[in-house]
């Protein structure tokens, strides 16, 4: 298993996720703990690279960006993207 840590700024970008989002999230989660290299290669020139991507969300509207880092079984999440329907309050 893979120990995820979330850069300082992707506390905000979790927050500022709508509702509906939560749970893609909390899968994808799930998933990079276990298979970090399932995700697509953030740089198609480094296919094999330690950065990567993982589309979430029931229409692909969020991107986690990360990095893996075998050598300490970690995850580091860089950068959550969602472009799909804003947060209500």
């Amino acid at each position: 298993m893979y120990l995820i840590v979330p850069d300082r700024n992707v506390d905000e970008q979790i927050t500022a996720l709508p509702h509906t989002a939560l749970l893609a999230y909390a899968e994808i989660l799930s998933v990079l703990e276990l298979a970090p290299h399932s995700g697509t290669p953030y740089s198609d020139t480094l296919p094999d690279g330690p950065m990567r991507q993982y589309v979430f969300g029931r229409h692909g509207e969020g991107v986690v960006t990360y990095l893996v880092r075998d050598d300490l079984r970690e995850v580091h999440l860089l950068q959550i993207d969602w472009i799909g329907d804003a947060p209500t309050t």
